[in-house]
């Protein structure tokens, strides 16, 4: 939902669809690139663990730097990403420029980083609407920050 209301000029939850009524917002799947800062599976492990993720950001960083600068993306979305690995902040050299309870924002002089909590590991009350609707608005208010 994230990517489709971003990509659709910033549409808002409620004002989209449903996946499993418009299967056609699945196209929007062609238009982004997912990675993993682990570069190896987690064979045998259900859920991602802290240690795991900072030490995979240690071992890996130089790829994944490669990876996003090859994908040379206007919008990087991480799920806990950079309070999991804080060596992205100074390895992309980032600056803060907005935080609330939910999500963090930073910037580069590419690309804008909004850093939320993972979708399966959501805050208490946090509901599908606020959460996507977060990253769709903090998206939106700060793209023109990158011109």
């Amino acid at each position: 939902y994230v990517s489709y209301g971003i990509l659709n000029h910033f549409k808002l939850y409620s004002e989209m669809g449903r996946l499993r009524y418009d299967s056609s917002m699945f196209d929007i799947l062609h238009k982004v690139a997912w990675v993993n800062v682990s570069k190896s599976p987690a064979i045998g492990v259900q859920q991602a663990n802290n240690w795991r993720i900072a030490d995979a950001y240690t071992k890996h960083k130089d790829i994944l730097q490669e990876q996003i600068n090859l994908l040379n993306p206007h919008i990087v979305i991480g799920c806990n990403t950079i309070q999991l690995c804080p060596g992205l902040i100074d390895d992309f050299k980032l600056e803060k420029i907005e935080s609330n309870v939910y999500t963090q924002v930073f910037k580069n002089e590419k690309s804008i980083f909004i850093d939320n909590y993972h979708p399966a590991n959501r805050k208490k009350g946090l509901t599908h609407e606020i959460y996507c609707n977060g990253i769709i608005e903090a998206a939106q208010r700060n793209l023109t920050k990158l011109q």
